[in-house]
């Protein structure tokens, strides 16, 4: 959503058969000049060419100019960022602290940020051990995070609880959120949920030796790595699979 935003706002007043294969190129040499990844510019250049592709079926452009643009030189290269053991023990040991639960729950059940921040108690059968994922939360640029459904049909499923969760997981029952802003029952902001992910990451760097100044972290004394995200909690969920010898049809 915020790539077609993005590009709405760039060319919004124009029409698409006036939208040059330069204006791409200018697009994605701007996104590489903010600092953005060789896959987050690869996208952009992707949704260009799926709205001209579709411009063309629909004789609105007599052509599709994204064709022959290929990305800028000299991209970063992403990079994916597994948690170390230490790190791993940290996350399993700050459960009890305000969101500690949240990066345990992703790493023991392989859900996604969106899924994850949509389950209510109703979800767990703590009897059963099992979590039913049937709904996501939408954060839509511009307005309050709505929880839907899942995109696909696929995403409909129950996932084990493992013994590590499960000795965790507190017996509630209800429609309440698990993971909520502390004076509202309502899901977690955008603004929210960043500083409740900023403080599970400063957790985890105090515990491996960081030193603070003033509330705040010394950068020099940093040793977590900042790019360290929900998406890696789910892709080291999928690693530990593999190590269980579990099928890959099965982790599908």
């Amino acid at each position: 959503l915020t790539h077609y935003e993005d590009i709405l706002s760039r060319h919004g007043k124009k029409k698409i058969a006036d939208v040059t294969a330069v204006d791409v190129i200018n697009h994605l040499t701007a996104a590489k000049s903010k600092g953005y990844s060789a896959t987050v510019v690869n996208s952009i250049r992707s949704l260009y060419r799926m709205i001209f592709d579709y411009a063309v079926a629909n004789d609105l452009a007599p052509f599709n100019p994204v064709t022959s643009v290929r990305l800028p030189k000299g991209l970063k290269r992403g990079k994916r960022i597994a948690p170390k053991d230490e790190q791993m023990k940290i996350i399993f040991s700050n459960t009890d602290a305000p969101f500690g639960l949240f990066p345990m729950l992703l790493l023991c059940t392989g859900l996604r940020k969106s899924e994850a921040l949509a389950l209510t108690w109703d979800d767990v059968d703590l009897e059963n051990r099992e979590i039913s994922v049937t709904k996501s939360l939408d954060y839509t640029v511009g307005a309050s995070p709505k929880i839907k459904p899942p995109k696909t049909r696929s995403g409909i499923r129950t996932v084990p609880i493992p013994d590590e969760l499960l000795r965790r997981l507190p017996k509630k029952h209800g429609s309440e959120l698990l993971f909520r802003g502390d004076r509202s029952k309502k899901a977690l902001s955008t603004s929210n949920y960043k500083r409740a992910w900023k403080a599970i990451l400063n957790y985890m760097d105090i515990e491996m030796g960081a030193k603070t100044y003033r509330n705040k972290i010394l950068t020099d004394t940093s040793v977590v790595d900042r790019s360290l995200t929900p998406y890696y909690l789910r892709h080291n969920y999928c690693s530990m699979l593999a190590e269980k010898s579990v099928d890959i049809k099965t982790a599908q």
